[in-house]
């Protein structure tokens, strides 16, 4: 699978796939996306607060061994995305629900995240490569330096209620 800020790369391991960050290498490019290093670290992040908050349904693969341009993660299926704007009708949307409202005591906004249904009907989540700051005003801000309204981006969602 490849996206606009990375691919996934198979492994001879069949439960392990390397994320691969695209290097950038224009002198005064910003990137679309945060380091190898910082999405492992906030995709262990996640993993854990999902495991705290002992969820039965979302939950985030398991990440480790970053590298300036890639990470591994635990093997997904990929076979049955959901939109998180269809989330609301899924078992999964009120641990969602939860799990934005803690990423937002910790000030973290998870932008443009990936479901995945998974053949056991757990959902997995994943690609961490553009979460921003979420401000006591209600603003958010990504790396990159776009800054939006955190009603504007949670109501297509169903999450207008955490602004």
């Amino acid at each position: 699978m490849e996206g606009a800020n990375g691919k996934i790369l198979d492994t001879e391991d069949p439960n392990v796939v390397i994320k691969k960050v695209h290097r950038r290498n224009r002198a005064q490019h910003r990137t679309g996306s945060l380091r190898a290093e910082e999405q492992m670290r906030l995709q262990e992040n996640c993993r854990r607060l999902c495991e705290d908050l002992d969820f039965k349904v979302l939950y985030v693969p398991k990440a480790w061994g970053a590298e300036r341009f890639q990470y591994k993660m635990n093997r997904i299926c990929v076979d049955t995305p959901l939109e998180l704007t269809e989330a609301q009708n899924h078992p999964v949307f009120e641990e969602l629900k939860q799990f934005y409202t803690k990423c937002k005591r910790r000030f973290l906004f998870p932008a443009d995240v990936e479901l995945y249904i998974q053949p056991d009907g757990r959902v997995a989540m994943v690609d961490f490569d553009k979460f921003a700051r979420w401000r006591p005003t209600g603003e958010i801000v990504f790396p990159w330096g776009l800054t939006a309204s955190d009603k504007v981006l949670l109501e297509p969602l169903g999450l207008s209620s955490l602004a």
